[in-house]
């Protein structure tokens, strides 16, 4: 029984928690015994709620960092927008996991562990690298500071460390004479994917995404859908497709597959289910990297071909609000960054592109016919 009587006649309090005996005596009140059971009542509260509340600042104060990573993670999924903002948190997840240990009670990482370990991230990556890891700090420690997963009054160790200047240009665009290069050495899956990507200006999702459905070929024109909004809603747009773009289509609609509904599909072993499965690319961050090598030529992304096609559109003379369009952009400004300070109307944008390309590939094809 938590209350119980002596024989002075005075009501003394003990409460049984997780296997332990806490007493007034223990937990330091300042009353060990009262003279009526109604004020025993009252201190048994007292005890029951200081001992929950050394309990949770215990589990508070030893909270470890992968329990951190797991439960940021898992309240985050779902609720990133962007086709690699969660996957961006999952490998800050993984790198301080492996710089810290997995072990490390939070608290015992200070503003100087982390400063540390963002300034070898610049030596050895960039200024970028620095700062882009800095803002993943700074949110999730201030989730787990919101989520009461820390000691109140908490100091976010990432937030006091200073941004670095950094480039705000984004990417360079790929080189055309490399996007060549690496066309002759693809596959024809793989030429279909590249050349999709320079003739529409798409974001890597995007693509990854786009479905039979969102394609109109007695129309000739395509979707293209993006949660990179102001409002965070979806927003779906919608394009001509030039010739070119037209033929990619075309081939991958007669080899379309017969229960996958994207357009851009492949074969690969699933290490999860330990079997070879048919479905849509989910990551692409190796692909161009090894044709690249292939080819021999510096290694260039997917999301710079989309600033090449950028690029080639403001040399032909598009004005910065027909490449906003084309490239969908919310805000001007963004469309600045990739002009260089340069709805159905991105007729004129396709056919553009379509037509540089069909001229460097038969270029190409000509090059090709007098080296044999």
């Amino acid at each position: 029984m938590p209350i119980s009587k002596g024989t002075n006649g005075k009501y003394y309090v003990k409460v049984w928690k997780d296997k332990k005996l806490y007493t007034p005596a223990k937990m330091g009140m300042s009353e060990t015994s009262w003279t009526t059971k109604s004020a025993a009542r009252k201190a048994e509260m007292e005890l029951r709620a200081m001992i929950k509340n050394r309990q949770s600042s215990t589990i508070v104060t030893h909270l470890d960092l992968l329990s951190l990573c797991t439960h940021y993670l898992k309240d985050q999924e779902g609720k990133c927008v962007g086709h690699d903002t969660f996957p961006k948190k999952k490998r800050f997840s993984r790198e301080v996991i492996k710089e810290w240990g997995k072990d490390t009670p939070v608290t015992d990482i200070t503003s100087f562990m982390v400063n540390n370990y963002l300034k070898n991230r610049a030596k050895k990556f960039s200024n970028n690298s620095f700062n882009s890891y800095r803002k993943e700090g700074v949110a999730m420690w201030n989730w787990a500071i919101k989520m009461q997963l820390l000691p109140p009054n908490t100091v976010n160790v990432f937030a006091v460390i200073d941004k670095l200047p950094h480039s705000t240009g984004g990417p360079k665009p790929a080189r055309v004479e490399d996007v060549k290069k690496v066309l002759s050495v693809a596959d024809q899956n793989q030429h279909d994917l590249i050349m999709a990507y320079v003739l529409t200006g798409a974001r890597k999702n995007e693509l990854l995404k786009l479905t039979w459905d969102d394609i109109d070929m007695e129309a000739r024109t395509y979707k293209l859908s993006t949660m990179k909004t102001g409002n965070k809603l979806p927003k779906i747009t919608l394009h001509s497709m030039a010739d070119e773009l037209f033929e990619i289509f075309e081939r991958r609609h007669k080899q379309r597959h017969p229960t996958v509904e994207y357009v851009f599909w492949h074969r690969y072993y699933s290490h999860s289910r330990k079997e070879y499965v048919e479905d849509r690319y989910m990551s692409l961050n190796k692909f161009t990297a090894r044709l690249c090598q292939k080819a021999g030529v510096e290694h260039f992304s997917l999301h710079q071909l989309r600033h090449l096609a950028a690029s080639i559109l403001k040399k032909q003379g598009a004005s910065l609000a027909e490449m906003q369009l084309f490239l969908r952009h919310d805000e001007q400004k963004t469309t600045e960054l990739y002009a260089g300070h340069l709805d159905n109307s991105t007729e004129a944008q396709s056919k553009c592109l379509g037509n540089f390309w069909r001229e460097q590939l038969e270029e190409n094809v000509k090059q090709t016919s007098n080296a044999t």
